[in-house]
């Protein structure tokens, strides 16, 4: 299997507000400002994102099943030398079962791995400074520099993660388990760091959040009653998950 995509996010947003409270109360409209209100907020937002993947898969004998699969992106919101990024995944499946037909208690049984990479792009205009327009004072138009200091080293987010399980049938399909653990790593988050306010900003675009994500999730489904025309069954779930912002 091979593809690709373009994607296209145009988004506008115009915002405005009244000043010092209404003139008239209850009546909702910037006209009805008691001190002149200041210019309307406007952000006009545009990115791109180019995308080519593929995928393979390879089955032995309804056994073992392998699927493989990579992806390019290359994104608007990064710096030039750093905007495309490729990740891959991988997982597969064995039925073992298949090898223990005498086994009359098991109906049916599968292990499962696989192992992914997801890469992420930066916010909208995270990379270059650039002048914001304030309130008039005096007549002068006032330009000044934003809060947050962008950055145009920044890289894209690598999110790494994987998971392994089994998923076991019983006693006439009466019975089931399925057993999963997973792990996963996010580096290079791409973060507004507070900073001191002498350095004329507020915040310091970076790659600088590393999340690690791990846990466990267990499902055991019974059904004690089964006949042509009913059947009752119940699923009892327990799950455990550790969150750590390294």
């Amino acid at each position: 299997m091979l593809g690709g995509t373009v994607r296209r996010t145009h988004m506008e947003i115009l915002a405005a507000e009244t000043s010092g409270g209404l003139v008239v109360p209850g009546l909702y409209a910037l006209s009805n400002s008691k001190s002149p209100a200041p210019a309307p907020r406007e952000f006009v937002g545009n990115k791109q994102v180019n995308s080519l993947f593929g995928g393979f898969t390879v089955n032995y004998k309804d056994l073992l099943t392998v699927d493989l699969t990579v992806r390019r992106d290359q994104s608007s919101t990064l710096p030039k030398d750093n905007n495309s990024y490729f990740y891959p995944a991988v997982s597969g499946g064995f039925i073992f079962s298949s090898l223990l037909p005498g086994a009359q208690w098991l109906n049916f049984g599968k292990l499962r791995l696989n192992y992914a990479e997801v890469g992420s792009d930066a916010p909208y205009y995270s990379i270059q400074n650039t002048y914001v327009a304030a309130q008039p004072f005096d007549g002068q138009y006032i330009y000044s520099v934003p809060s947050v200091n962008n950055n145009p080293a920044l890289q894209p987010e690598r999110n790494k993660s994987y998971e392994v399980g089994i998923d076991l049938w019983m006693l006439n399909r009466r019975v089931n388990v399925d057993l999963t653990y997973y792990h996963s790593r996010l580096s290079g988050q791409i973060t507004p760091a507070s900073v001191s306010t002498a350095s004329g900003y507020e915040y310091f675009y970076v790659n600088g959040g590393v999340i690690q994500n791990q846990g466990i999730e267990l499902s055991l489904t019974i059904t004690p009653v089964r006949t042509p025309t009913f059947s009752y069954d119940f699923t009892l779930n327990w799950s455990k998950n550790n969150n750590e912002v390294i």
